[in-house]
């Protein structure tokens, strides 16, 4: 198994969600940008929520 890590487009440190992030619900609906895997399965960044009753994106505070 290769030690080598896989960089982000966005290399801004540690892959991990932030704590106060809001997870995804079951019916909830995303928009996001598709990348590539080096040495995997493609992966997602910058997932935004969309909200269903317009299709626009939407924060918590929606």
């Amino acid at each position: 198994m290769s030690s080598h890590r896989h960089e982000s487009p966005r290399n801004d440190g540690a892959s991990r969600m932030p704590a106060d992030a809001r997870r995804l619900m079951p019916g909830d609906r995303v928009a996001f940008d598709l990348f590539e895997g080096d040495d995997g399965p493609p992966y997602a960044l910058n997932v935004t929520l969309i909200d269903a009753t317009d299709a626009t994106p939407r924060t918590d505070e929606s």
